[in-house]
Parts: structure tokens; sequence; C-alpha cells
């Protein structure tokens, strides 16, 4: 659900809230829309893919790794 809403009301609120950069739609993208979103970035562009994907890795790196490793001390 997360990924098919990113990918029908990401292009509209990166008109919102004006996310021209393609390095800033792609982190929005990879993270917000998971894989879904990062094939959408990959058709805006190339670089705006890549970095989608970047993100996409990372926070999945943070939510499954590094964050329970955090809990744990808290």
């Amino acid at each position: 659900v997360t990924g098919i809403t990113g990918v029908l009301l990401g292009p509209v609120f990166c008109k919102l809230f004006r996310l021209r950069d393609p390095i800033c739609q792609g982190v929005a993208y990879g993270t917000a829309s998971h894989v879904l979103g990062t094939s959408k970035a990959l058709e805006i562009d190339p670089l705006t893919g890549a970095v989608s994907s970047l993100s996409l890795v990372v926070a999945g790196l943070l939510t499954a790794v590094i964050l329970p490793l955090i809990t744990m001390w808290i």
C-alpha cells in the first residue's frame, strides 16, 4: 500500500514541496515508497533511481540492524 501510494502521489508531493533536485526526489521515493518508488524514480531520471535505491538500502539497514541495537541500550 505504501509503495502504490508513493508512486501515485509522489509526483504531486514533489511539485507541492518543490522538490526539483533529482537527489532529493530519489531520497524521498526510496525511503517513503520502497521498491515501487524506486522503479518510479528510475522512470524520472537515472540519478533519481540510483539515489532512491541507495536510500532504500540505507533505510532498510537502519531499521533492521542498527535501530534494534540502539533500543537494547535504552
